[in-house]
């Protein structure tokens, strides 16, 4: 992982290949963390240069003497709005930048401002380039040949007390979840099914010491989880269903089950998908990738709280024994839903899942799942939906989101929606209308929810993969919403008992 670390000088009082500052719009030089000469000298060169400090613009500068020769002045756009978010994609454009001019040390300033406190900009902004310097290239024959900064100063023109040091190694343990679950996504589906995720969550439990236990297909069905053994009942992989327990050294404060859809492929089932609707599908198991990310890091945060992750596993396929439309499956909490799409698996295998968490004696639960297009074309590619039944818990996922550069909006429970759900021979069915589907997402999975149990429920499908590739996000997964998961659990530990 890059070597990221304080520094109390200011940018360009130490040797670097390249330092890196900052300007809004509006200000006539760029903000602090620098020799006030030198920004005034970058400032003015820029200006001259027609240099508009707008979100995403640029400035190469060099210097003719001094201990850095290159300045890089990246554009913040508007004061007004600046965020979390918005302070981490300006992180990595910085190494995106630096990849291409192929230098190994950099200097950073790190921005002062009331919007985001020192505190927490330092944790973010390790978490982001920490992330932003590692390439999914498992599969490449040659790597690429630009290579990310080896090191990165974080320098804060003052010296940095025990405070700042905690927020770089919060923000590496971040990081480092978060390159975790990026690297499930992206494993192609053929190299990662429900089995080889349940190896690799093993794996990662003894490495973090974490209590771990696997379903397998004949505990399945011992135990009546009929909607996932229905998912993978068409593919020659059979389901799995993980359990994860992390349990604190001293008495806990709470408990908390996250639970992650881990479709390793979906093509649809029966419900066959379009061709070009299948490539980006081993993404389906991003809700299980980002819920084992957390898991991983849990220990090393010392959080005090006693948290559950359960990771639902299946390959969605159309062999012999798929399910049909027509079918009726028992899911674990006794309840028959008549399968009308095939293609509506995620929550079905998260039927069983939910039921099995709620008896885990959890006072909340959240539910994590690139669950439905329809999510996407309310909110988009970057926005996650939320929704679920008490809103205290919805308004701490808006927070921890916000304080983790993240984006969520809630969605409602539509009352009058759930007569959609419901079905002729069975208690549900899985689809309802063609508008709404990520709220009628909702209220199936509600059905299985206890409700002594504070619940929310994630919908990822839009940010949890980038389709296209940015400078400041590159094709593949992006890790969504391992941040938010983390700062949410960091929030319930603060937050009085008996609130939820």
């Amino acid at each position: 992982m890059m070597d990221i670390r304080l520094e109390p000088a200011l940018a360009g009082r130490r040797p670097a290949d390249l330092a890196v500052l900052y300007q809004f719009k509006g200000d006539r030089r760029p903000s602090g963390g620098a020799d006030a000469a030198l920004a005034r000298r970058l400032g003015t060169q820029a200006r001259h240069d027609r240099f508009r400090p707008a979100e995403g613009e640029w400035f190469l500068w060099h210097a003719q003497k001094g201990q850095v020769r290159r300045w890089l002045l990246i554009g913040l756009g508007e004061r007004r709005g600046w965020s979390a978010y918005r302070l981490q994609r300006a992180c990595q454009r910085v190494v995106a930048r630096a990849r291409r001019l192929g230098v190994q040390r950099v200097s950073l300033a790190v921005p002062h401002t009331p919007e985001v406190d020192l505190g927490r900009a330092v944790e973010r902004m390790t978490a982001a380039l920490a992330v932003a310097a590692v390439r999914f290239d498992k599969y490449r024959s040659t790597p690429e040949r630009a290579r990310a900064p080896r090191r990165i100063d974080l320098c804060l023109g003052t010296r940095p007390g025990q405070e700042l040091r905690r927020a770089v190694r919060r923000g590496l343990a971040e990081a480092r979840a978060i390159l975790l679950a990026r690297e499930l996504v992206n494993e192609p589906g053929g190299a990662l099914p429900p089995r080889a995720l349940a190896e690799r969550a093993r794996v990662v439990a003894r490495g973090a010491g974490l209590h771990c236990r696997v379903f397998d297909e004949r505990e399945l069905r011992r135990r009546g989880m009929g909607a996932i053994l229905g998912v993978g009942g068409g593919s020659h992989e059979p389901p799995r269903l993980i359990h994860l327990r992390y349990r604190p050294k001293a008495r806990a404060r709470g408990r908390i089950a996250l639970v992650g859809k881990g479709i390793t492929f979906d093509s649809g089932g029966l419900s066959l998908k379009p061709a070009a609707s299948m490539e980006d599908m081993k993404s389906d198991k991003a809700g299980a990738a980002a819920v084992l990310g957390v898991m991983s890091v849990l220990p090393e945060l010392g959080l005090p709280l006693e948290v559950h992750g359960v990771l639902a596993s299946a390959e969605n396929m159309p062999g012999g024994r798929a399910i049909r439309p027509g079918d009726v499956v028992r899911t674990f909490s006794g309840r028959t839903v008549e399968v009308l799409n095939t293609d509506a698996e995620g929550r079905l295998v998260l039927a069983d899942a939910l039921a099995y968490a709620s008896r885990l004696g959890v006072d909340e639960m959240v539910d994590v799942a690139t669950l439905t297009g329809a999510c996407m074309v309310a909110l988009g590619a970057l926005v996650a939906g939320v929704m679920g039944n008490r809103p205290e818990v919805i308004e701490r996922l808006r927070r921890a989101a916000q304080e983790a550069g993240e984006k969520v909006w809630e969605l409602p429970l539509v009352e009058e929606y759930r007569e959609q759900l419901k079905s002729s021979i069975a208690d549900l069915r899985n689809t309802g209308d063609r508008y709404g589907g990520a709220i009628i997402g909702g209220l199936f999975l509600e059905h299985f929810v206890d409700k002594k149990v504070a619940w929310a429920h994630m919908d990822i499908a839009g940010p949890a993969f980038e389709g296209k590739g940015r400078e400041d996000a590159p094709k593949g997964a992006t890790g969504t919403p391992v941040a938010t998961l983390l700062r949410y659990l960091e929030l319930a530990t603060e937050a009085p008992r008996g609130t939820s």
